[in-house]
Order: structure tokens, then sequence, then C-alpha cells
């Protein structure tokens, strides 16, 4: 047997007078079902319409949900998101539930305007749930809602390697993509007066034990032939990649050397890095 239910909902309405909110601050540790009247919840908002909802769920590592009785929509906020949530709202009827179990505290703005459904992940918290996934024989358990983050590092003229990503303890690092930005001027390598040449730059997954590079794996090179003209010149390089760190603590770093291997620089150039990726929960993976 199906049932049918007819309401009167509001969808895609330019309201005539200026958009208006009405935000909840919700705690769930003494009430983790929480109940509110639609027809109370328009007349305290003074809104006419109600659109849609922006759920702040950020400072929780479970979902939460929304669920409208009378038109039966379930909206469930993932862990760690904030975003933008249309709503099928009958007007002036029914109520909404929402359930914060194992919660603690959640923010809920309802707006009278109508906004593109969008949902992002907030910061990596400092313990985030994880899950497991195997490719072949190995084990690969990679930490749920870790949002997209772009590293940048500057490497100054005098530099011979700068870190990328800094070490970080409790988890491992990812990188899926690496855009190098390399200006050249009139340049001249450490200790020598020779600037023409072929030099390579790398990009290095290592154990950063008090300052000192104890393991060294190469995650790209690219080489450069250089002519000193005086004038300056910038290379570009884009890089696509799917990496993870060996294991947690390590960090990410660029070092610049000449075709003899020796620490080298750009003198009066830079080296810009944007590596985007994030962090990861495994420790131990396989490169």
């Amino acid at each position: 047997m199906i049932n049918y239910l007819k309401n009167n909902i509001a969808q895609n309405i330019i309201p005539k007078t200026m958009p208006q909110s009405y935000s909840l601050s919700l705690n769930f540790s003494t009430t983790a079902v929480q109940e509110i009247n639609i027809a109370s919840l328009v007349a305290n908002s003074d809104m006419k319409y109600i659109q849609c909802v922006y759920i702040d769920n950020s400072q929780n590592s479970v979902s939460i949900s929304l669920e409208i009785n009378a038109s039966k929509q379930i909206i469930t906020a993932g862990a760690l998101t904030q975003g933008y949530y249309s709503l099928i709202l009958p007007i002036n009827s029914g109520n909404i539930v929402i359930n914060g179990t194992n919660a603690a505290t959640a923010v809920m703005i309802f707006l009278s305007i109508p906004m593109p459904p969008q949902v992002w992940e907030s910061a990596t918290p400092a313990s985030a749930p994880a899950n497991q996934e195997k490719e072949g024989s190995t084990d690969i358990v990679i930490a749920s809602h870790m949002p997209t983050q772009t590293f940048i590092s500057y490497m100054a003229p005098t530099d011979t390697s700068v870190i990328i990503v800094a070490q970080n303890t409790a988890y491992s690092y990812y990188i899926n993509h690496i855009h190098l930005e390399i200006s050249v001027g009139a340049i001249a390598e450490v200790g020598t007066t020779t600037a023409s040449g072929m030099y390579y730059l790398g990009v290095y997954d290592a154990t950063d034990v008090s300052g000192s590079i104890t393991s060294v794996y190469t995650v790209l090179q690219q080489y450069i032939s250089i002519v000193d003209t005086g004038l300056v010149a910038v290379y570009v390089a884009d890089f696509d990649m799917e990496y993870y760190a060996q294991d947690v603590g390590n960090v990410l770093f660029m070092a610049l050397y000449n075709a003899a291997g020796s620490a080298a620089n750009l003198n009066t150039g830079y080296i810009n890095c944007l590596a985007t990726g994030g962090y990861t929960a495994l420790t131990g993976i396989a490169n």
C-alpha cells in the first residue's frame, strides 16, 4: 500500500522583502532528539517562506539528521561538515524532528531564500573516524571526512631545500597534485659563479628526526635546463598523482640540485610550490 501526501511548499521563490534568517543553537547533551513546530518557527522568525537550511555539524564526529514529518524529507548532515540544504517544507504545518544522538552541539540557520545545495568538510579534528578499504593484499585505512588542503611553500633565492608539508605526529599526509612555479634570473649556484646548466628539482618524502633527514623517498624529480641570459624566466609544471606518506610523522620537502647532485639555489630566483591533498589516519602505507 502506498500512502500519498500532498502539501503546499515554497521552492525557488525570491521574497519581495529582504532575505531573512533564523538561527538555532542546538545542545544535544541533555536532549538528543528535539522537535520544532513549523508554524511556531515561521511565526517566531517572521518569515513567510522557509526554503533552505544551513547546518553546521563541524564539531561532531557523528552525523545529525533533520526530518520533516509532513513531507517525509530526511536530511543527514555528515560528521565534521557544514552546508546548505534545500527544504521540502510545508507552509505552516507539521514538525521538524532533529536527531543529534551522540552529538554535542550544532547550529541550524533557516533561510527565507533558496541557496544552491552545497556541503563541505571542516578542518581536521584531533581524532577522526576512519574507514577501511582493501586494494589487493594491502590494507589501506583512510580517515573519513578529511578536507582537501593546499600546502603552500616558498623557496627563497638562497634556499637549497624547503619543507612543503610539515611533520604531523597524528596523521600521515597524502598528495594528489603538485604545482611548481620556478622563477630564474641572473642565477648562480651556491659558492660558484656558474649559472647556466642542468638542474633538477626534487620533491621527497622523509622522516624528520630532530631536524635531520633519516630516510628519503623520491616522489618526483623535474629536470630543468637553464640558460642564463640575464632576463627573468618562469618555468611552470603541474603533476597529478596519488601519493600517500609512508608513515605518520613524515614531512614532504623539495630541494634543488645541480647535475652533479650538489645542493644549489636560484640566487635571484624563487620556487613556489602548491601541493593539494590532506591528512590520513593510515600508518605504514607502501608506496
